[in-house]
């Protein structure tokens, strides 16, 4: 596990100009506004009291800001405090309400789970000093400051017509309202993330973005200064009339548009407002009445107007001009399940119904009475005590990628954190909503049937920190998804008070039962703050040193949804920015599912835990060629891989294995599965596997060969080599020098949880340390040579090929090697690191077995072509013809002949919207290059590779990503839509019925290409020129 310090995020100073828009102010790009946060909803209650409570406490914290970067000491002295801190699901923006003072001890902080103010005068004075800041943590950057000041300022030039309103006036209206609680942006995208809805509609009718800024006792919709909204006030005010003379209680959240919000309120209802209709639509009271208010709303469930039915809707209003069709589109019912979560720990599910005329207005709206009920403490009564003088603490979170509920809270009583788990399957909350309609039927009007308890799958105790103290609920992130983690583990990000990180980890379970048995959490990986002396910037780590005596105290850790791999934490000292970077060399190549042919469709292989299964790829009945997850039908368990004998106890005992890497060999006979955090591969037979699919289990021979055919561990990267069935291993070096110089001898990588290097001592004589090669990893190669099948009938344990050692590669260069790219020929990334600067430098080599050699041997494997700067991917074509080769986001493809690489063209990696893409995957396909970054696939098409000019024309294309998409300038375009999906580090699998199939966190996925251009591009590649023309 490495950690590296981004940013110590810098002091907001100057206001930027208003005049910019905000959307073209989020850096290198003309993204949308940026949105609120991961969608948590965090609650702070008295157990069994039910007077004390607040529905906005996440994200609270004080902080002092500083800059690894552009690092002002001047700039430091002035004092400033975090109150509230939001992160937007998927733009790299964050935005916080601060404000500054000369005395630090004069400001009221709003901690974890109450307000500690100051005397009224100081409250007074400073509550106009506000302001809400929005900022690039990326680039450490301000997009923009928006005072309190000039919000009222605007709202109350909008309500009496003059913009020279009296000063006085505007104060007195911010010391009515309050401290802000809350704040959040509200755009598509955050509409995406909280209900699944992406519909691309005309440019000129797009709801514009806005701000909400919640205060104790009413809430502001703010549009931004460059948003005008014509006829209508920048400023909305949803005060106490307006929710029947209660207060908010929750966090606003979009309901199947922008223009929709549901509120929660202190009498136990939930209100919707509709912007466009500028009032109260629809209000429902939950079971438990009006003393138990409903402090947190969540959507539970995405849309129905999800990606199947995105392209469907925005043809039909790009086909269509006129207002009646754009009325049609819009006015079908949409549903929607959403939790409100109570303070007295119990969450009711609904189902909302609601259409949309065409202006944006609410056409009908329906609630059906709650389907089920989530009760939290009956849920913990056996494991948990509570005190009703205490105040316990939670907050919830829905995970729709992978249908994932979780609630975490912390005790009181005795600071235990646990976090509760519910797997959100739709048929078995039918089931139990059942239930009760069939009680209903038979039960008097008179006596109401209870809501039915929906009961978690999960119970994960978090374990005690290495300090003794229990990890607090606010520095910790349930749900975290990492393509190094298995989708059928549950991953939980701990942060200690000092800033050491944890990953702790539970298996994820199905079923509901009466009684849910309790696990502890195991700590899979730890990283330790102060061990950053080095890789952080000195400005950065100079000014941690002199902050509370060299103490750092974190008061809140959160991420962001898309992208859960970069870590803000609030701290005693501002906010800290760090990138969290498992496994990182290990996971460049393979996928943790792979396809083959199976009969006229396609297979599947997935890992689960140690066992292998393999699968039939259901076919899309309806052959709408749309997106959506890909079912799997007849899966079977053909593999159960061995436990990891060479690791310690603690490691073997684990409760979820980390899932392998799945790298199928160019001959199709065989795959790696190569488990990285193990550094142990195993090579199947892919012919042994997908036996079983072809027989019923009364049918399958006996006789069948053993999918094993080798294995091996103490291995830092594995790539196949040429069509022959050859492979690549890179071993550790044979020796290597401990802290004090001393030569010892290693037995074994180092275990994934950090410990000291351990091995066996060596004499340190002149001729072994004068021998460089033995401090550097070594490149084997192996063979895999079939045996006769005749023979493994008498004997069904004889596996279908043995491994031959063909020896070591002579590698080139003074840097040691580094990481494997497979292929035709065999790449061989080498790359050093400075101790000092922590600077890298390498280059790679590419080998392969000359054309008159007569053994396949590794001595005598030659390097051929020129050296080129380190990659990050490697990737070639199954005709070995073309080579992408991959630095950072630029893509240069080679048509190779050796010892030749002609360079055919150039392109771009990732979308404008991604400051920071990453190459994830890389794939040619029937001649098109398919690329995955984080959050978004792509596809290259090449022109004549087979001329003779040394450039050819590429066009590249966006097919998906998690951003907000746009629409076409023009509905006669034959440009396609870009499809927004939610899918975080995808990985190119293959075609399955003329979609592109991709491997993701959260399970296979169809990716139309049904647009007529990607059909054009497609067939022209694969050189069906006369199937071309007919499009």
């Amino acid at each position: 596990m490495k950690v590296s310090i981004q940013h110590l995020l810098t002091l907001p100073s100057a206001v930027i100009p208003s005049e910019v828009p905000l959307k073209d102010r989020i850096l290198n790009s003309s993204a949308p506004l940026p949105a609120s946060q991961d969608g948590d909803a965090t609650i702070f209650h008295s157990h069994g009291g039910g007077g004390s409570f607040t529905g906005n406490g996440h994200h609270r914290s004080k902080s002092q800001n500083a800059s690894n970067v552009s690092f002002s000491s001047n700039q430091q002295k002035r004092d400033v405090t975090i109150e509230v801190l939001d992160v937007h699901p998927s733009e790299p923006v964050l935005c916080f309400v601060s404000y500054s003072t000369d005395d630090p001890t004069s400001l009221a902080i709003s901690t974890g789970d109450h307000h500690q103010p100051v005397s009224d005068t100081n409250s007074q004075n400073k509550t106009h000093r506000q302001m809400i800041v929005v900022q690039n943590y990326i680039h450490n950057k301000i997009v923009d400051q928006i005072s309190l000041l000039s919000i009222v300022n605007t709202w109350v030039s909008d309500i009496s017509g003059n913009n020279s309103v009296i000063d006085q006036k505007v104060r007195q209206t911010c010391l009515d309202l309050g401290k802000i609680v809350s704040v959040q942006f509200m755009d598509q995208q955050v509409l995406f993330y909280h209900t699944g809805r992406s519909v691309c509609i005309q440019q000129d009718s797009q709801p514009m973005p806005y701000m909400i800024v919640q205060f104790s006792q009413s809430i502001l919709l703010y549009w931004h200064r460059t948003c005008v909204r014509k006829g209508n006030s920048s400023v909305v005010e949803i005060n106490q009339v307006k929710l029947n003379n209660t207060i908010p209680t929750s966090k606003p959240i979009p309901i199947l548009s922008i223009n929709l919000l549901a509120i929660g309120c202190s009498d136990g209802a939930m209100r919707f407002y509709s912007i466009c209709d500028k009032k109260i639509v629809k209000s429902v009271r939950g079971p438990n009445g009006k003393l138990d208010p409903v402090v947190g709303i969540v959507a539970v469930h995405p849309s129905v107007l999800n990606s199947n039915t995105v392209t469907s809707s925005s043809s039909s209003s790009s086909s269509s001009s006129s207002s009646s069709s754009s009325s049609s589109a819009l006015g079908n019912m949409e549903t929607i399940q959403i939790a409100t979560i109570c303070a007295s720990g119990t969450a009711y599910i609904w189902e909302l119904q609601v259409s949309f005329q065409a202006s944006g207005k609410v056409d009908s709206f329906k609630i059906r009475s709650p389907l089920v009920k989530l009760e939290l403490y009956r849920a913990m009564k056996q494991h948990l005590s509570f005190s009703s003088k205490t105040m316990d603490k939670f907050k919830v979170k829905f995970d729709s990628d992978r249908s994932l509920l979780y609630w975490t809270i912390q005790s009181g009583t005795n600071g235990k954190t646990h976090l509760l788990v519910w797997d959100w399957d739709q048929e078995a909350i039918e089931k139990t909503s059942r239930k009760k309609s069939s009680k209903n039927s038979n039960a008097a009007a008179k006596n109401p049937v209870e809501t039915p308890l929906y009961r978690p799958s999960n119970i994960i105790e978090l374990p005690v920190l290495e300090d003794g103290h229990h990890p607090l609920f606010t520095n910790v992130v349930a749900g975290i998804v990492h393509p190094s983690f298995s989708n059928f583990s549950v991953m939980i990000l701990v942060v200690s008070d000092k800033g050491d990180m944890y990953i702790v980890g539970g298996q994820r379970k199905d079923g509901h039962k009466k009684d849910v048995p309790m696990e502890e959490g195991v700590v899979y990986y730890k990283f330790i703050l102060s061990s950053l002396k080095k890789s952080a910037n000195s400005k950065a780590l100079g000014f941690l040193r002199s902050t509370d005596n060299g103490k750092l105290k974190i008061s809140l850790a959160t991420v962001s949804r898309s992208r859960p791999d970069f870590i803000i934490l609030n701290t005693n000292m501002g906010l800290l920015v760090m990138n969290l970077m498992l496994d990182e060399e290990t996971l460049v190549t393979g996928s943790h599912h792979i396809s083959f042919p199976f009969g006229r469709g396609n297979g599947l292989v997935t890992v689960q835990d140690s066992h292998i299964y393999a699968s039939i790829i259901v076919d899309d009945r309806n052959g709408s060629n749309q997106n959506g997850k890909i079912e799997h039908d007849n899966r079977r368990l053909v593999y159960d891989s061995p436990p990891p004998l060479h690791k310690t106890v603690e490691f073997q005992s684990r409760p979820v294995r980390m899932p392998p890497r799945i790298l199928p060999s160019p001959s199709g006979n065989f795959l790696c599965l190569f488990w990285h955090q193990e550094n142990r591969y195993e090579i199947l037979h892919v012919e042994s596997l997908i036996d079983s699919l072809r027989k019923s289990h009364k049918d399958t021979d006996e006789s069948r060969l053993s999918p094993a055919v080798d294995s091996g561990f103490d291995v830092l990267s594995f790539a196949w080599v040429g069509d022959e069935d050859v492979f690549a291993l890179l071993c550790p070096p044979e020796l290597t020098k401990n802290v004090n110089n001393q030569i010892i001898k290693k037995k074994a990588v180092l275990e994934v949880v950090s410990s000291p290097l351990t091995g066996k001592r060596v004499e340190n004589d002149e001729k072994t340390a004068n021998d460089p090669e033995k401090f550097k990893p070594t490149v084997e190669l192996k063979m895999l040579i079939g045996v006769n099948a005749d023979a493994a009938v008498f004997n069904s344990s004889v596996a279908a090929a043995t491994a031959k050692h063909l020896g070591s590669i002579n590698l080139r260069g003074r840097h040691p090697p580094s990481f494997l790219f497979g292929g035709p020929v065999l790449c061989v990334r080498s790359v050093s690191q400075d101790e000092d600067t922590l600077q890298k430098d390498g280059m790679s080599h590419f080998y392969c077995l000359p054309l008159k050699a007569t053994n396949n041997i590794a001595s005598s494997y030659i390097s051929i072509g020129p050296a080129f700067p380190y990659p990050d991917y490697v990737v070639w074509d199954d005709d070995g013809l073309l080579c992408a080769i991959i630095v950072e986001r630029r893509i240069a493809i080679y048509k190779a002949q050796a010892p030749n690489f002609t360079l055919c063209g150039t392109a771009y990696l990732g979308t404008v919207h991604e400051i920071d893409a990453n190459v994830q995957s890389a794939k040619f396909i029937f001649g098109v290059l398919y690329c995955t970054t984080e959050k978004s696939i792509q596809c290259i098409f090449l022109g004549d590779v087979e001329s003779d000019a040394m450039i050819c024309e590429t066009d590249t294309f966006i097919l998906a990503t998690s951003y907000a998409t746009t629409p076409p300038v023009s509905q006669h375009s034959i440009y396609p839509t870009v499809q927004q999906v939610s899918l975080m580090w995808p990985c190119i699998l293959g075609y399955n019925q003329g979609s592109l199939v991709v491997s993701s966190t959260n399970g296979v996925h169809r990716i139309s290409l049904g647009s007529p251009l990607y059909r054009i591009g497609i067939l022209l590649s694969a050189g069906k020129i006369p199937q071309a023309l007919k499009w």
